[in-house]
């Protein structure tokens, strides 16, 4: 099978009512990365039983010499994994190599090394830490107030985004995703002016826009980014949009992809971006699927 799914897609409703079955996961984690204990066999059976088209695994490659996961992505014993699972799985599922590498502007060459090395379906580009301090982590915010956590994170981001390299933006306010008390008071129209040159240096740089799911398993109960952000990227003239759930485990494998969908579509988007060499593709999301 391509690695790329055909431009119009047929309808994927088996029988179901009227069900929705997710046509692809564009971020995905395995034991691969340092937080994840999945096989990815395991995940790629739970793909197939979900009835996914198409996966990407997105394996952490961390370069911050304090992340936990420093120096724990292993490319050729994962390519070698992926190989495997692509014969055994065959055209049940088109099977994308990816990595998600973290902090792309602060080690640019080390990535491009590694880019290099590798014959990599697909880059996803996140920021996790902001200077000296985890994102994602309990303490980010408490020593200053929300407005400048989030503030020193989009900054960094843009900074991150305008050098690209990279081929989608992960989780694009991923800060809100946990240990956050305040996140319910997060306002993105706070941050309008600061997010939107995010999205411009994006679209400058032919970057795709990722709809994560992963913040709807957590307190904020949202995706990352929103509905806004998502509305304002399409306006702004972005046409790249991917869905990732941001998995760790089979459970957690295309959770949240209707809403992500209707997002789009409420966008004004009617495809997705699917990505084979490093080359973006369109997944047609017109009629019933």
């Amino acid at each position: 099978m391509s690695a790329c799914l055909q431009d119009t897609l047929s309808p994927l409703v088996r029988g179901r009512g009227k069900n929705r079955f997710p046509l692809c996961d564009l971020h995905v984690h395995t034991h691969f990365s340092c937080d994840s204990e999945a096989a990815i066999e395991a995940m790629c059976r739970q793909a197939v039983a979900l009835g996914l088209r198409q996966i990407a695994f997105t394996e952490h490659v961390d370069f911050v010499p304090a992340d936990v996961g420093f120096g724990f992505f292993q490319p050729v014993a994962y390519m070698a994994e992926i190989s495997r699972c692509r014969e055994l799985f065959g055209d049940q599922l088109t099977i994308l190599a990816g990595v998600e590498i973290g902090e792309f502007h602060r080690f640019r060459s080390r990535a491009d090394a590694l880019l290099d090395a590798h014959r990599f379906d697909l880059v996803i580009g996140s920021l996790h830490w902001v200077k000296t301090v985890p994102v994602t982590a309990p303490f980010y915010s408490q020593p200053r107030p929300m407005d400048r956590a989030f503030g020193d994170y989009f900054h960094e981001l843009q900074q991150m985004c305008s050098v690209g390299g990279f081929d989608i933006v992960g989780h694009l306010d991923v800060v809100k995703r946990n240990g956050f008390d305040t996140a319910d008071q997060y306002n993105v129209l706070d941050f309008e002016e600061a997010v939107r040159s995010i999205l411009d240096a994006i679209i400058r740089n032919g970057i795709a826009l990722e709809i994560n799911t992963s913040t709807l398993r957590g307190s904020p109960k949202q995706t990352s980014p929103g509905q806004a952000v998502v509305t304002w990227y399409r306006q702004m003239g972005g046409k790249l949009l991917t869905i990732g759930s941001d998995a760790h485990a089979p459970a957690d494998l295309a959770v949240g992809w209707e809403m992500a969908v209707e997002m789009a579509r409420a966008a004004g988007f009617a495809h997705l971006t699917s990505f084979s060499n490093r080359t973006p593709c369109a997944l047609s999301l017109d009629g019933k699927w």
